[in-house]
């Protein structure tokens, strides 16, 4: 949506008082604001994942090639996230 009203101001006739460009100035910032909103609401989603996983993977303590079998998924897990986002 903001990208549209972007577009819409880019192309229509200037607003009065040079407002145009302070619009187009501040809708770049809300578009920064949300990109960042979003990686951040990403990678606390992945964490909590990487958490449950965590928890599901100490359940099998007593069985040593279970508790293994989850690690290797645990950190491929882990993998996925770092290739992802970054280093976590």
């Amino acid at each position: 949506m903001i990208e549209e009203v972007e577009v819409l101001l880019s192309t229509t006739v200037p607003l009065p008082e040079n407002r145009t460009p302070k619009c187009l100035e501040l809708l770049r910032a809300a578009k920064a604001v949300s990109r960042d909103m979003a990686v951040e609401a990403e990678a606390r989603s992945f964490g909590v994942v990487l958490q449950a996983v965590a928890k599901w993977r100490r359940t099998a303590l007593g069985d040593a090639v279970e508790y293994g079998r989850r690690d290797r998924f645990l950190l491929e897990l882990e993998g996925i996230a770092k290739d992802t986002l970054g280093p976590l």
